[in-house]
């Protein structure tokens, strides 16, 4: 059976988000300048979430396995961000990653391992 959604497209649509963004230049322009850019860290976070994904399924995991993993460790790491009080670049990229990979669950009607998930026991 073929998974109901073309992570290569959603890979696509990351990636132009995160390009139109930044407008083509390189993140380490805006960073090094000490330049807090949100929107684009939340875009790449997205296309960074993704390709972790496409990974984990080169590999041989299953997409919803893959896309549950990957959402439930991400989401961990914003939360520890945010208790931390991490800065609002640090935030927007674990945020863009976290939203990208619930969105990408509801589109395969995956109910795995995620941070609204109570835990078993």
């Amino acid at each position: 059976m073929t998974d109901p959604v073309d992570l290569d497209e959603w890979i696509g649509k990351a990636t132009e988000l995160l390009q139109g963004r930044s407008a083509g230049q390189a993140m380490c322009t805006f960073t090094k300048a000490g330049i807090s850019v949100p929107g684009m860290k939340y875009a790449e976070g997205r296309w960074a979430a993704l390709r972790e994904v496409q990974r984990a399924v080169l590999t041989g995991t299953e997409l919803t396995e893959a896309a549950s993993a990957a959402e439930y460790s991400w989401a961990g790491q914003l939360d520890v961000l945010q208790q931390r009080g991490a800065g609002q670049d640090w935030i927007a990229y674990r945020s863009g990653g976290v939203d990208v990979l619930a969105e990408l669950i509801a589109q395969l009607g995956a109910r795995g391992r995620s941070r609204f998930a109570q835990p078993k026991g």
